[in-house]
């Protein structure tokens, strides 16, 4: 038998209850393999190339005895196959949906293409058609979010539109071409560019985006703006999905970058949430004016900021003046507060006289701002933004929150869950 047999005597992929005696007759360096129940003619081989088992158990003799040497090999059990990625559906894109898009955007003062990490994906959205925000260009970003089940999601992949300034007059049709050459192979156009680069994949699946020309639309002052750009549309069923999308806009001589967009969402999709009985209570501090925080004016007329330059998120009130009252049925009641805005702020909260405890240690370059009608709980998923979860006991409670670390300003949100509400 050659060695190359010898290497092979036991197949690959052999499992199960298989029992193998092989018994070692050693003469000098000599070993012969005696092999019961394998599959192949026993082999020679020197002690140098002798083959090594796993799972052998190995008793030492005199080297003059013939010893039994029993080898049970441990059954291969195969490993668990991942769960299949749950399953979506591609979607034709409108072309009414991009510039629905864009006016998304200018609705909510383009906040959602700043973010990274956990973001509001729900941040001004209506109806049934969804949009996901890429980036104004640079590096790679990845974010998250949660999707409420049968949305249809809209995503592009690079995207312009054009509006006419000031002085500017340029018609419909003269706006198109000036986007059409911004992404021309052909003309260098305005900016000298051309679309060098489309990825877009679901799951690890490429998928295929198309390129569309939007209906003229309102935005900024122009009642005729226009859109241009590569999207995908997406229908996800409930789970886990990961969509990738990159877009890259090149120099027309040079083919260096100009503009790169590329963006990994991981999106929980899954039945929508119930709202919380009660919303969220915007409140604000200065430490230079009081030591505790307070509401903003009017609704706390002792407010040390204006509600107008604050703005409020979304299922939540203005936090009137302090301390703040209410009264809980429950033992398992809670109250919830969380930092906003620039990260490094924490709190200790009071209910009368009694520290109910400290809000979390936080470093200063988290952030997590809370543009209007966002949801201010998603800054409890943000690294370096101080939290705190306080169990309430059934009966009246009077709140205040002193700011004890961080900005000598800013806003935050409390809230109390009481389950027998």
């Amino acid at each position: 038998m050659t060695a190359r047999q010898t290497r092979h005597g036991l197949p690959a992929g052999v499992a199960g209850l298989a029992l193998f005696l092989l018994f070692w007759c050693v003469t000098g360096n000599l070993r012969v393999p005696i092999a019961t129940g394998a599959s192949r003619t026993p082999a020679v081989s020197t002690a140098a190339s002798a083959p090594v088992v796993a799972g052998a158990l190995d008793v030492h003799h005199p080297a003059t005895e013939t010893v039994p040497l029993v080898f049970l090999p441990i059954a291969a059990i195969p490993a668990e196959e991942p769960p299949p990625p749950p399953a979506w559906d591609g979607v034709d894109v409108e072309p009414a949906w991009t510039a629905a898009w864009w006016q998304w955007i200018e609705r909510t003062n383009g906040s959602p293409l700043y973010p990274e990490g956990p973001v509001d994906c729900g941040l001004g959205q209506t109806g049934d058609t969804w949009f996901l925000a890429g980036t104004e260009g640079g590096t790679a970003v990845t974010r998250s979010c949660r999707i409420p089940t049968g949305k249809t999601l809209v995503i592009p992949l690079f995207t312009i539109a054009w509006d006419n300034e000031g002085m500017e007059n340029l018609s419909v049709e003269e706006k198109r071409v000036v986007l059409d050459e911004v992404f021309s192979e052909r003309v260098p156009g305005i900016l000298n560019t051309k679309i060098c680069y489309l990825e877009s994949s679901v799951n690890g699946t490429p998928y295929q985006q198309t390129r569309l020309a939007s209906p003229p639309f309102q935005r900024r002052a122009d009642p005729e703006a226009v859109a241009d750009g590569y999207w995908i549309g997406l229908a996800l069923e409930e789970g886990v999905h990961d969509v990738h999308v990159v877009g890259r806009l090149c120099d027309f001589d040079t083919d260096a970058t100009h503009t790169n967009v590329d963006v990994a969402y991981r999106l929980t999709v899954e039945p929508p949430p119930a709202e919380p009985a009660d919303p969220w209570a915007l409140f604000v501090w200065a430490t230079g004016q009081n030591d505790a925080a307070t509401g903003c004016d009017p609704a706390d007329p002792t407010g040390v900021v204006p509600c107008s330059s604050v703005q409020l998120g979304r299922n939540s009130v203005y936090a009137t003046t302090p301390p703040w009252t209410f009264t809980t049925t429950s033992a398992a009641a809670t109250l919830t507060v969380v930092d906003t805005g620039a990260g490094g702020d924490v709190f200790e909260v009071y209910d009368g006289d009694e520290l109910l405890g400290r809000t979390s240690e936080a470093n200063a370059g988290g952030d997590c701002y809370v543009p209007a009608g966002g949801d201010p709980g998603l800054c409890l998923e943000r690294e370096n933004i101080s939290a705190g979860v306080f169990p309430l006991a059934a009966g009246e409670h009077a709140v205040t929150i002193v700011p004890v670390s961080g900005y000598d300003y800013g806003v935050g949100y409390f809230r109390v869950d009481d389950p027998a509400e």
